[in-house]
């Protein structure tokens, strides 16, 4: 099956976009992690300091691994299992199989950043406060 040059610049895209927030969600889990101590101590101080750092490693994780299933939902698309009988039909990143994974990827991240942010705002309070 032949693609529409549109077609493969919207699959193209859309694989980037999913890498690229696979790629930002560990590597912000991989510097809060490893520079926690130069971030104002080793552990966050505080009940919502603890929280917000810990909802941020997880829904960056999840972000991470929806991303994975993200990759997988848009390699399916292109090289659909057609049961018996069943003709193929065009692919398109609209498609549900796609759009719902990539959706609740970027919601996680998003909610990742923000926890991220509101953590290190709350740790700036706290040296100053």
């Amino acid at each position: 099956m032949e693609l529409s040059e549109t077609t493969g610049k919207a699959f193209e895209s859309a694989r980037d976009a999913s890498k690229l927030i696979i790629t930002l969600a560990t590597g912000i889990i991989a510097f809060t992690v490893t520079f926690s101590k130069e971030l104002g101590g080793p552990t966050p101080k505080g009940f919502w300091q603890t929280s917000f750092l810990l909802a941020s490693w997880i829904t960056l994780l999840i972000s991470a691994v929806v991303g994975v299933w993200t990759q997988l939902a848009l390699t399916e698309a292109m090289d659909p299992k057609l049961a018996a009988g069943q003709k193929p039909t065009d692919p398109t990143i609209n498609s549900g199989k796609i759009k719902c994974p990539f959706q609740i990827q970027i919601v996680a991240f998003l909610l990742g950043i923000i926890a991220v942010v509101l953590y290190g705002v709350l740790k700036v309070l706290s040296l100053n406060g």
